[in-house]
């Protein structure tokens, strides 16, 4: 596949066809769960559009976290739910990403545990989209397996390119898949034999540094959370391994959105935020696409003590900031 929208695309596909073989009751339309606050991909198939003959619902994460609410809604989902758990189920497939990467989120081990035994229960596919968790962002070179969750799907993203082309990949059990056969055609999402070759070399120095990266990522992360401790009024540390986000508590972002009435009316806080950072200590960070009080942060596996120690006192400083109300001096880098 050529993006990681193409890989989420791909899999859902195969699960849809996995789910027509099921013998689904007549006229009963296929639904794909996806965890509240992902993003998967923004073609019309993933936006839920008619055209995709499925229906799109979100998953709240309240519900996710509860095994009964979460069967309840596999059963209204179904028009033969009340019937045998796995005649008529309409829920084709459940995706979710282990680590949140608009918010980094964690799901528990306890949660993925139980979805994999509700999917279990009603014939359910469960998909993990890694195209941002996988391949060492999360730490190790897949994230599922090191949180303690069997997937159906993997899905990989870009990053297996390493910049030299575009191609992704889908990563399923054939086992479960074993009614189908061979992998669908993706058509013209199929990628070059160039794009293919890139990935395999990927692959192989990923595979040879897996160690180094799963040991940086775990550097990176204590790191960063020895120095956010000190300032807990302000913000909390989410994610995993190199997939961190910064969430500011509501009374840091109701100050300086105070502050900032004057100077820059209407800007969303985590701007200003990020425009402090990356202008008073050069520190790159990215505002969350779901959640306005979210900064997402970009340490690379190959930051030295140094860079990651920036990174460090930069969000330190921060906090001492916004703990003491002095908003104006995140306000001079605007």
């Amino acid at each position: 596949m050529l993006s990681s929208v193409d890989a989420n695309e791909a899999a859902v596909r195969l699960c849809l066809i996995r789910w027509q073989l099921g013998s689904p009751v007549a006229e009963q339309v296929p639904v794909l769960l996806v965890a509240e606050l992902s993003e998967h991909g923004q073609s019309w198939m993933m936006r839920g559009l008619p055209l995709a003959a499925m229906c799109i619902r979100v998953l709240p994460l309240t519900t996710l976290n509860d095994e009964s609410a979460l069967r309840s809604l596999f059963e209204s989902l179904s028009a033969a739910g009340r019937g045998s758990k796995k005649s008529g189920n309409a829920v084709a497939a459940v995706m979710i990403e282990p680590v949140n990467a608009q918010t980094g989120t964690c799901l528990a081990t306890s949660t993925l545990i139980m979805l994999r035994g509700v999917c279990d229960d009603y014939g359910a596919a469960l998909v993990c989209d890694e195209t941002r968790n996988g391949l060492g962002r999360c730490g190790e070179l897949l994230c599922a397996p090191s949180v303690g969750l069997r997937a159906d799907v993997i899905t990989l993203g870009e990053s297996l390119g390493a910049g030299y082309a575009s191609v992704s990949a889908v990563i399923y059990d054939r086992a479960v898949f074993k009614a189908i056969g061979a992998f669908p055609s993706t058509a013209t999402m199929a990628n070059d034999n160039l794009g293919s070759h890139v990935a395999l070399a990927v692959l192989k120095e990923l595979r040879a540094t897996a160690a180094d990266v799963a040991a940086a990522a775990r550097t990176v992360e204590a790191t960063l959370r020895e120095a956010l401790t000190a300032c807990e009024s302000a913000y909390e540390l989410r994610g995993r391994g190199l997939l961190l986000a910064v969430q500011f508590t509501p009374r840091a972002l109701a100050r300086l959105s105070t502050a900032a009435a004057s100077v820059a009316e209407g800007v969303p806080p985590c701007l200003l935020l990020h425009s402090y950072l990356l202008n008073a200590h050069g520190v790159r960070t990215r505002p969350s696409g779901a959640d306005s009080s979210t900064l997402m942060l970009d340490v690379p596996a190959v930051a030295t003590s140094e860079s990651v120690q920036r990174v460090a006192d930069a969000l330190r400083t921060l906090g001492q900031l916004l703990s003491r109300g002095a908003c104006q001096r995140v306000l001079d880098f605007w």
